[in-house]
């Protein structure tokens, strides 16, 4: 039988502090958005010497301004925050690159202090003939250097290239730990509660989530899950807060195909919740506010 909710400590009291599993080791506040670090680094020694003595500043400012434009871009999906600590993860580490006298900003995921980080992207900034026509062949002045870079991060945010980026993001940094299940209402249909605060307008309240739990003797499975504009009281023993309800819609054993999550209903009450990602944000324009809850939070 699927274990009753209230009765219920599997995963417990708190997300992991830090998600061990994927190797991103930043501790995230139950039933918070996970925090993406943003760091912006001049590496090339010519860059460094473009801006001379405010190279510090430069790069802390430019931190600050890139987490800023990813807030308002990226579907508040995530925390972005302008940080400077090596040692903060994940962490996008944004630097220009010059290869054959073209600047390129280079965008790289780091989840671990392993150092096997993911390239995201890769936009080109000034083309050597722009540069020959306003600068001499040289960076342009700190002011421009700055806005320049700016302009082009958010030109690209916003165009074709944002999807691509948006589904690295979706398929690399956990949401959370700690799912709590519920007793199904019906035959057939199984639902488990997210640790993530209830909010109407996010879009996370009308998603598709890939929930990873560990299945004894089988190994890593994935129940498919769709968040329905409902909420539902998080009560890994007592009510902590409105999280996000989902319906499991299928079940996959790593290397093999989809099962109706009907198949399995007697093997739930197995599973051992490691981390649950985000699978699908809802179409652009959609939005939980004036449709929901359908029924009260349970």
């Amino acid at each position: 039988m699927y274990p009753n909710h209230d009765a219920l400590s599997l995963g417990g009291l708190a997300l992991l502090a830090a998600f061990s599993v994927s190797g991103v080791a930043r501790a995230q506040d139950l039933g918070e958005l996970p925090t993406i670090n943003v760091s912006f680094a001049l590496k090339e020694p010519i860059a460094i010497n473009a801006v001379r003595s405010h190279a510090s500043d430069f790069q802390r400012q430019l931190s600050v301004v890139l987490a800023e434009k990813l807030k308002s871009t990226v579907l508040d999906i995530w925390n972005f925050t302008g940080s400077q600590d090596p040692a903060a993860f994940p962490r996008l580490d944004i630097s220009l690159k010059r290869h054959e006298g073209q600047w390129d900003i280079v965008i790289n995921l780091e989840t671990s202090a392993s150092g096997l980080g993911s390239l995201l992207a890769t936009m080109p900034l000034y083309p050597p003939e722009e540069l020959d026509r306003c600068c001499e062949n040289a960076l342009p002045g700190e002011g421009r250097f700055r806005q320049d870079i700016g302009e082009k991060f958010e030109e690209w945010l916003l165009g074709g290239d944002r999807d691509a980026f948006l589904k690295a993001l979706m398929h690399t940094v956990p949401l959370g730990n700690g799912i709590v299940p519920l007793d199904p209402p019906a035959a057939g249909l199984a639902f488990a509660v997210l640790p993530l605060r209830w909010d109407p307008k996010s879009p996370l309240a009308s998603a598709t989530f890939a929930v990873f739990y560990h299945w004894p003797q089988h190994g890593e499975v994935t129940l498919h899950s769709t968040s329905f504009c409902e909420p539902s009281d998080y009560t890994p023993q007592t009510k902590l807060f409105a999280g996000i309800k989902v319906r499991h819609d299928s079940f996959q054993v790593k290397g093999k195909d989809k099962e109706d999550i009907a198949q399995h209903l007697a093997d739930l009450s197995q599973l051992q919740p490691l981390r649950f990602l985000l699978e699908a944000p809802p179409d652009v324009g959609d939005s939980c506010l004036g449709l929901g809850p359908v029924v009260a939070p349970q």
